[in-house]
């Protein structure tokens, strides 16, 4: 792909976005033409459960079987992670929630312990705030009550869907989010095209841009990242921007593209692809532990055959052991995987030391280096295993769902 053609796919992308965008609007000013009522308190309660109310909580299953850890990261300072949000371009996850209350922790647990909202929430700035926390954040259109999900502009403060008021399920807040999301980039995604489509833009604000677009799911923008990746022409720094939003936008999605970059002669690609390829193979690993943990049987089954597929068969576990085994049997066998994903992320990064792909916490890399990787499809099909020799410590092999788990 070309400059000339790629400007022409932005155009077309930025076009079908820019219709209908409404203008930018001052922070607490309120939502916009009636899209959340105060009076009416947002979407619809899950379970019947009152807003505020400790009376009634919400049903726990999750947090029981997967430990009550949160999946989901809350930034602790509200102004640098709004700032953070602005520069990146990216919307506001606000829990609002009471610290005294017993039963907002056992939501929290429930609902954010997910991987799959773990996951979904990357897209975000997330924020637990207090009534009056969120109140200062976001004026009249905050609610009095607690528990509260909001998305939100995080440039305009105008909240972007009606928030979920009173206890909520992870189906409910997976909806908000994709709402959230949808109606962001509708407002946002012109102007991050607007950048690519500048023919001075250099580099680093090229870069900006693509990452400003892999938080959205679009077939169109999936697209347009591919087409940069194979872009010989454009720079390598732009290139491996463009390796990290097409696997965050398309998931397992890009697993074909990734396994081609892996064996790419630009060794510089196949560090990128190798570390997303990392990421998405534990990704489907937690999702699968979650799917175990699920009160329908015939979807643990599934999940079960998908394990034996990405975890030793001691751990996996049979097919009839899912659907016969005891509450207390299952909790401890995910245990024991959540244990097997867990060693597997510190190995990653302890012994692969794939340090520009998986940086830590505070964006610092460790000291390993790659000695040699590839990629197999599995006979049985529907995976592939990526195989990482190092240059110090054991190979590490992590198997890469080639179908979307879910």
């Amino acid at each position: 792909m070309n400059r000339r053609m790629l400007q022409l796919a932005v155009c077309v992308i930025a076009a079908t976005c820019v219709l209908g965008a409404e203008p930018t609007r001052l922070w607490g000013q309120g939502p916009a033409g009636g899209r959340e009522s105060g009076g009416k308190g947002g979407k619809s309660l899950s379970g019947g459960g009152k807003g505020g109310s400790d009376s009634e909580g919400p049903p726990l299953h999750y947090s029981l079987f997967l430990g009550n850890q949160p999946a989901v990261y809350f930034a602790k300072n509200v102004r640098s992670a709004v700032q953070v949000a602005r520069s990146k371009s990216r919307p506001l996850l606000i829990f609002t929630t009471s610290p005294g209350s017993g039963r907002d922790h056992q939501l929290a647990g429930e609902v954010f312990s997910r991987p799959s909202i773990g996951q979904e929430a990357r897209r975000f700035v997330a924020l637990r705030l207090s009534v009056n926390q969120t109140r200062q954040l976001l004026g009249e259109q905050a609610k009095s009550t607690h528990p509260v999900l909001y998305v939100a502009d995080s440039v305009t403060g105008k909240l972007l869907a009606e928030p979920i008021v009173g206890y909520f399920s992870a189906t409910e807040a997976l909806n908000l989010m994709d709402e959230g999301l949808k109606e962001f980039g509708r407002l946002r995604v012109s102007e991050t095209m607007l950048t690519l489509r500048d023919a001075t833009a250099d580099d680093q604000a090229r870069t900006a841009a693509i990452d400003q677009l892999s938080i959205y799911h679009s077939p169109d923008i999936r697209q347009l990242l591919t087409g940069i990746v194979r872009d010989d022409l454009a720079s390598l720094p732009v290139r491996q921007a463009a390796i990290e939003a097409l696997a965050q936008s398309a998931g397992s999605g890009a697993v074909s593209d990734l396994t081609a970059l892996v064996d790419s002669r630009h060794g510089e690609l196949a560090m990128v692809a190798i570390g997303a390829l990392a990421r998405q193979g534990l990704d489907d690993l937690e999702n699968v532990i979650e799917r175990l943990c699920s009160e329908d049987e015939p979807e643990r089954v599934e999940a079960a055959s998908l394990a034996r597929l990405l975890v030793p068969k001691r751990l996996a576990g049979t097919e009839q052991f899912w659907q016969t085994a005891t509450e207390r049997q299952r909790i401890l066998a995910i245990r024991r995987l959540q244990q097997y994903a867990a060693q597997q992320r510190r190995q990653l990064r302890q012994s692969a030391g794939i340090e520009a792909a998986l940086p830590d916490a505070g964006g610092r890399p460790s000291g390993g280096q790659i000695a040699s990787a590839n990629v197999t499809t599995s006979k049985e099909g529907g995976y592939v295993t990526l195989r990482i020799e190092v240059a110090r410590g054991n190979p590490l092999e992590v198997p890469v769902l080639t179908k979307p788990s879910d």
